[in-house]
């Protein structure tokens, strides 16, 4: 009931916003068809956000550490492995995830408790409020109703969002802050006022910094696009001295944590866990460097060129191979879209504009992305929005300048999102089917001494921890190493759960586990044990015993 009430609240909210923008064109021009449009395009996009939101898609390893993080630290103080106020999560096995998601998160879980609804809510909201100040900023641009509408047509249709807006992974998050900095920023620049353009100045700059705890490839986008950002606010007049010296001054405050943790976890003497002032600088047991970056051995400039044709072949085909990254076929874009980015590059480095140099400013900051992470679109992820302003700008060409091409351009995208978002919600899951916590929590595994279990599924532990949360005090001490700062993972013991194994001495009043496909192999362990039922959980069925 409160998820349903949750949701008709954001709907109306929504859709409140639109209708006062609506309101507010109407004192200072005549309103036209595509006023209406954007908002019932708004509209639409709400609703899908919204739709399943809780149960699809299925729930990423990832997005459920983060999401088990984050309710530690809203509910206790700390993370899963008790470390307070941490500048980066440990996570799981030590490989480290960004934070910004898992602290966005914390007023949800207080709001409405432990539910995967509620960690995603920070992204379907963050993608929202994101859509919303880019057409309030579009509409100070003073461009027409019919250009504000294919700019929303083609990001608020673009398959890269409509699936980064619904999943809770760590990274998701980065872009946006990006965006709406962006936006402020360029506010600032229409407001003559010196305190409201400084304060919107100050406010821009904090906000795209907390990219930088967003997604650590953004170490190295956001000082490249913040600095072209300053250079053209220089160049057109738009900034003062006093002005740049505080928003240096702020993001350097800002980013010091995330810079002495990036610092210190990457020089070995140094990586280790300590705390500074209020926050903490965890040690990082290990990285992802060599599933995000390419080698740097050997011919660098052979490798920057195969990492750059992956990337193009990534495009070209349409999809990452990666099912919660995007849906074969359909690429981030739409593969009709390539011809409008060129449109669209040509207008903006012939036209110049201060907007044009932003967007500009990302794409040129997306370069070393492009040449030494790996493609993928979550690798990629500061990409994707420059590149579909970029597209909207080059439709808005052709469509000021070929009417008769407008109704085939919405009927275009009109189907290409018809057929998207049906394979969307059709494809094959390939994270934990979120339908098995209902399954674990009928087992009622609290009312038993011990539950011994065994599956093929090697992250069943893992899985079960992030369905059925116990504190991370508990969580530290019930593990296969309880309390270790070296060992993190968890592979055969938490909480009353125990893997069943030839030596295991099955206490009474114990509930038993056993993957029907191993069944052969445990047999002989069971003894007189009573079978109770069959149960499914992830697509793995289990038989279920009771051990008196």
């Amino acid at each position: 009931m409160v998820v349903l009430v949750t949701k008709v609240i954001i709907f109306l909210v929504v859709g409140s916003i639109s209708t006062i923008q609506l309101v507010l064109n109407a004192k200072v021009r005549k309103l036209k068809l595509y006023d209406y449009v954007i908002v019932i395009l708004l509209t639409g996009y709400t609703l899908y956000l919204l739709f399943k939101l809780g149960s699809h898609p299925d729930l990423f390893l990832d997005e459920g550490n983060g999401m088990y993080d984050s309710w530690s630290l809203a509910k206790y103080g700390v993370d899963s492995n008790l470390i307070h106020l941490p500048v980066y999560l440990e996570s799981f096995a030590g490989q480290g995830q960004s934070v910004l998601y898992a602290y966005l998160a914390i007023p949800f879980f207080k709001i409405f408790g432990y539910k995967i609804f509620a960690f995603r809510l920070v992204i379907l909201i963050t993608s929202i409020v994101t859509i919303l100040v880019l057409r309030y900023t579009l509409e100070k641009i003073t461009l027409s109703s019919k250009q504000i509408f294919f700019i929303m047509l083609v990001v608020c249709s673009s398959p890269w969002l409509l699936m980064v807006s619904r999943w809770g992974m760590d990274c998701n998050i980065a872009p946006f802050p990006i965006v709406l900095g962006s936006c402020l920023i360029y506010l600032g620049t229409l407001n003559g006022k010196l305190i409201r353009q400084t304060f919107l100045y100050l406010l821009g700059v904090i906000i795209l910094c907390l990219s930088a705890y967003g997604y650590n490839v953004a170490w190295f986008f956001l000082p490249i696009v913040l600095l072209i950002m300053m250079i053209t606010l220089i160049g057109k007049k738009k900034i003062n001295l006093y002005q740049i010296f505080l928003c240096v001054i702020a993001a350097l405050v800002e980013l010091t944590p995330i810079i002495i943790f990036a610092v210190r976890s990457n020089i070995p003497s140094l990586n280790k866990t300590v705390q500074i002032l209020f926050w903490t600088s965890p040690k990082l047991q290990s990285g992802r460097a060599g599933a995000s970056f390419i080698s740097f051995r050997g011919n660098i400039i052979k490798n920057i060129f195969e990492n750059l044709y992956a990337g193009a072949n990534m495009f070209l085909h349409g999809s990452d191979s990666l099912a919660w990254n995007s849906v074969p076929g359909y690429g981030a874009y739409y593969a009709f879209a390539l011809p409008f980015f060129l449109m669209g590059l040509y207008v903006i480095i012939k036209r110049r504009k201060i907007y044009d140099w932003f967007i500009l400013a990302n794409l040129i900051a997306v370069i070393p992305t492009l040449m030494i992470v790996i493609p993928n679109y979550n690798h990629w992820i500061f990409l994707h929005f420059p590149v579909l302003l970029t597209i909207a700008i080059g439709v808005n060409l052709v469509t000021q300048r070929v009417r008769e091409i407008v109704p085939v351009m919405i009927v275009t995208y009109a189907i290409s999102l018809g057929m998207f978002i049906p394979a969307y919600f059709n494809q094959a899951g390939t994270g934990w089917i979120i339908q098995s916590a209902n399954v674990l929590k009928t087992l009622e595994t609290n009312n038993y001494k011990k539950v011994y279990f065994t599956s093929s599924q090697g992250d069943f532990l893992l899985m079960v921890r992030d369905f059925l949360p116990v504190s991370p005090y508990k969580y530290q001490a019930t593990k296969d190493h309880p309390y270790s700062k070296t060992i993190l993972a968890v592979s055969s013991k938490y909480d009353n759960f125990e893997t069943l194994t030839p030596e295991t001495k099955v206490k009474s009043n114990s509930l038993i586990l056993v993957d029907q496909s191993l069944l052969p192999q445990v047999q002989g362990m069971l003894g007189k044990d009573k079978y109770q039922k069959t149960v499914t959980i992830n697509n793995i069925k289990y038989n279920v015993y009771y051990h008196a």
